[in-house]
């Protein structure tokens, strides 16, 4: 038996097992292969792509047990109880997230209601070790309900803890592009351009703005590691108790 045959005949035995196993699976491989088969792949394949699909099984069966093993112990009274509690915990540490960020978004909302006036309004965009504001001047034409900024423009500010692996926090700005405008009819143009130049010249209030990011931020990562803990147990929750 050549080494290919070999090797053709155990990918049938593992993609057997595999199949027998995966809910939905409408066919299941021959645990062997027949004389065509192995004519087909002897002729098709290299030793390596060969080991490579073999591989590639048997990682999807190490997956397979886990989740087999997963499903069996949710099945039972101890893991329902186990899980509940697990997702519970889950979503008081994502409301506790959502309340830390909409603190953020009120602060700097009332700041630029102080500063500015009415018209301004900030949105809050969160990440993994970042914050994203959007800060623009408030729609209020009625035509344009699915705006949440006048003329659809808006200016961005960037907080990163981890800015593609590079040393220190990014604490950034985006002017973006208004294109040209009538400087006598559109006021709200020249008073989004104002308010741009104001904000970043704000020293104080930037310096407010970045210490409040660092703050969360630095709530936010003992929030980040207690769900990663949740979710290795409900991924698998055998090996994590």
């Amino acid at each position: 038996m050549s080494q290919k045959e070999k090797l053709i005949r155990q990918y049938f035995a593992l993609k057997h097992r595999f199949d027998l196993n995966e809910p939905g699976c409408s066919k299941v491989c021959p645990s062997e292969p027949t004389p065509v088969d192995i004519r087909y792949m002897s002729k098709e394949f290299k030793v390596a792509d060969l080991e490579y699909k073999i591989s590639a099984v048997e990682d999807s069966l190490r997956r397979q047990a886990v989740r087999i093993e997963r499903e069996n112990y949710f099945a039972t009274e101890e893991g329902k109880k186990a899980k509940e509690n697990a997702e519970n915990e889950k979503k008081l540490l994502w409301e506790e997230h959502e309340k830390l960020m909409n603190e953020l978004k009120d602060w700097l909302n009332k700041e630029l209601k102080y500063l500015f006036g009415d018209n301004w309004l900030c949105t809050v965009n969160s990440g993994y070790k970042s914050i994203n504001f959007e800060i623009g001047v408030k729609n209020k034409n009625p035509e344009r309900a699915g705006f949440v900024f006048e003329f659809g423009h808006s200016f961005n500010v960037y907080f990163d803890l981890d800015h593609f692996g590079k040393p220190g926090p990014r604490f950034e700005m985006n002017y973006g592009c208004l294109g040209s405008f009538d400087l006598f009819t559109d006021t709200y143009r020249s008073e989004y351009l104002e308010g741009q130049g104001k904000f970043a010249n704000n020293k104080k209030l930037l310096q407010d703005l970045f210490d409040k990011c660092m703050d969360i931020e630095k709530r936010n990562e003992v929030l980040e590691n207690k769900m990663r803990e949740i979710e290795k147990f409900l991924e698998n929750p055998t090996n994590n108790k």
